[in-house]
C-alpha cells in the first residue's frame, strides 16, 4: 500500500512534531494497521460517505501513542482510500 500526505499536512505535521515527538513513530503504526486492515472499524474509525467521491474516505481517531500528553488531546487523521 503506498501513503502520499498533501502539502498542507506536512506543513501541518512539521509544527506538530515541535510539540509532539512521538508523533512520525505514531503514524507510522497507524499505516502498518492499515496495510493489514484498510476499512473502518468502530470506534475507532468510520467511513464519511455522500461525498460525491469515488472513492472511500475514512476519518481514524482514538489513535494509541507513546506519548502520554498526547494520548490525553487525541489524535484524528483523515484519509481517502484509492482502490486500483
Amino acid at each position: 500500500m503506498e501513503f502520499d500526505q498533501l502539502p498542507e499536512f506536512d506543513k501541518d505535521l512539521k509544527c506538530l512534531l515541535k510539540k509532539y515527538r512521538t508523533l512520525n513513530d505514531d503514524l507510522r503504526v497507524v499505516k502498518q494497521v492499515l496495510e493489514i486492515f484498510p476499512d473502518e472499524r468502530s470506534p475507532f474509525s468510520f467511513r464519511i460517505d455522500n461525498l460525491g467521491l469515488s472513492t472511500c474516505v475514512i476519518k481514524v481517531k482514538k489513535i494509541a501513542c507513546k506519548s502520554r500528553t498526547w494520548c490525553k488531546l487525541g489524535l484524528k487523521v483523515s484519509l481517502c482510500l484509492f482502490l486500483r
